[in-house]
């Protein structure tokens, strides 16, 4: 009975875990699209000008969609880690309980089962798998851990956006007692916010 409960639990999480990866994948593809197409537009509004042109106007014009072009390459690479950024400070603002981990990383399922205890619903608690981002995703993601929170190792726990650790720290907060006040003050905060 425990044990099917617990299979059940665990693959309700796995499916809010699932839903939730989705939701930032399409959030994510439909803002990369839409920044492509403006930038498509605007290339295409400079090509309808260069064929209107004189020659030398032409040689300009054409500089200037090279430019353009460039500046766009440019831009790619360093959107990867902006979008990262927004992606986790997104991420930590959507649950009053985040954790970065990795599906295979056995001290994240520490930490996880730690969490676990207290029967949290799934809006409340987040996992995010970096594993499951894509390489380029989770490389990136994980550079701005180590920069924001300098942390280089999964899992990183954060309670109302405040990071409180690993899965060592979790299990002595817990140990301690200060997990349940740190988990009680965050769920009430971000059930009187919601209303």
């Amino acid at each position: 009975s425990d044990d099917l409960a617990r299979d059940q639990y665990r693959d309700g999480l796995r499916a809010a875990r699932e839903r939730q990866q989705q939701h930032h994948d399409k959030v994510a593809a439909e803002a990369e699209a839409l920044k492509r197409k403006k930038e498509e537009e605007k290339l295409e509004k400079l090509r309808a000008e260069l064929a209107s042109r004189s020659v030398v106007e032409n040689a300009l014009l054409d500089h200037k969609i090279n430019q353009a072009k460039k500046a766009r390459e440019e831009k790619k690479k360093d959107d990867v880690e902006e979008s990262a950024a927004d992606f986790l400070l997104r991420t930590l603002r959507s649950a009053p309980i985040v954790i970065v981990s990795k599906s295979f990383c056995p001290y994240s399922r520490k930490a996880k089962a730690a969490f676990a205890t207290y029967r949290l619903p799934r809006d409340e608690v987040v996992y995010l798998e970096l594993d499951e981002l894509g390489e380029k995703r989770e490389t990136a993601v994980q550079a701005e851990m180590k920069r924001l929170y300098e942390r280089e190792r999964v899992p990183v726990v954060f309670v109302s956006g405040d990071c409180i650790g690993g899965a060592d720290d979790v299990i002595t907060h817990q140990r301690e007692g200060i997990l349940d006040v740190l988990v009680k003050d965050a769920i009430e905060m971000w059930r009187r916010e919601k209303k």
